[in-house]
């Protein structure tokens, strides 16, 4: 197969590149999608800084291809996550390519452990002799170059993985969000790598808060959307717009007394039972019919899964009377 052939750059803006395809298409929410991750080129003043690097063996392809979009070296390689999907090409790249990704995925890419519910990886990196492996790692920010080259990494918690990278293009208005952000679909939760389906919402909703002047979100895998086609909303600018009903999960609901709107508790405050649904936009729908919904005084709920009406969080905060003795 000639260099480059299953690969197609997009241009985002003059100076970022959505390079799409590698593998075989998959059918992920009813889109026919490649299996391999979507890697975005930013091309800046001293090198092109690359954002994820597909399947094993796509490197020649993926170097091919930014070849054919500048002349500048390939100076570093980010990570968004420790699948083989975004890290496979890693040990393929010139020796001396700065690679970061946040600590979490740099310890998970030297395990390379087994994906929830799928197969084995190989472990690229022990038989690479550890190329690839990230050379920088970052806890919550890290900042790459300044000024107009400025790239910012951002780690808002665990959600797909234990280490999902968000990262910001300040200047073309754009993010790169790896598969923690799943389009319109439910996304994948690889609990063997760290995801929390019960953190999920808390992650969208800091990502949301922190990400702001965002023209265009760039998937794990799906094409390039703004936030308001990729959440269907009319008003990107609204922050909790990127989590608009964007997933619905059903974790284990935590506990009564460890609960708190706004706040990921620790799975050791979760009971096995209990039905809990949350997304960013529509908040918790925890807990079940006729229970007290905390932070309401005491209102019970009339339907499951339903808030209590004001009606019935005034009546709750009314003080009751004392009971009449007779003399």
């Amino acid at each position: 197969m000639p260099p480059g052939q299953s690969l197609r750059a997009e241009r985002i803006s003059d100076r970022l590149f959505l390079i799409r395809g590698g593998g075989r298409t998959v059918s992920i929410g009813g889109a026919d999608v490649p299996n391999a991750g979507n890697t975005l080129a930013f091309v800046g003043a001293r090198g092109v800084v690359l954002v994820d690097t597909k399947l094993a063996g796509g490197a020649p392809d993926l170097l091919a291809t930014v070849a054919e979009i500048t002349d500048r070296p390939i100076t570093a390689v980010v990570n968004t996550h420790a699948h083989m999907d975004h890290v496979g090409g890693n040990p393929g790249f010139p020796a001396g390519t700065e690679v970061v990704a946040h600590e979490t995925t740099a310890a998970l890419m030297r395990e390379m452990r087994p994906v929830s519910g799928g197969p084995a990886q190989p472990n690229l990196f022990a038989e690479s002799g550890g190329r690839g492996l990230p050379t920088r790692t970052f806890r919550d920010h890290l900042v790459l170059g300044q000024g107009p080259d400025r790239v910012e990494l951002h780690h808002f918690g665990p959600a797909h993985s234990g280490g999902d990278t968000w990262v910001m293009f300040p200047g073309e208005r754009v993010v790169h969000a790896g598969d923690a952000f799943a389009h319109k679909t439910v996304p994948v939760l690889d609990t063997n790598n760290g995801a929390s389906g019960l953190c999920y919402p808390d992650t969208l909703e800091r990502a949301a808060a922190a990400l702001t002047g965002v023209d265009i979100v760039i998937g794990g895998h799906y094409p390039a959307s703004s936030p308001a086609t990729t959440c269907g909303s009319t008003r990107p600018s609204r922050a909790r717009s990127w989590t608009r009903c964007a997933w619905r999960a059903r974790p284990a609901a935590p506990s009564r007394a460890s609960w708190r709107p706004g706040r990921c508790p620790s799975a050791s405050a979760r009971p096995a039972t209990s039905r809990w649904r949350t997304c960013g936009r529509c908040g918790p729908t925890w807990p079940p019919s006729g229970t007290s919904w905390p932070g309401t005084g005491g209102a019970r709920t009339s339907r499951p899964g339903r808030r209590p009406g004001r009606s019935a969080r005034r009546r709750a905060a009314r003080p009751r009377r004392a009971a009449r003795t007779s003399g």
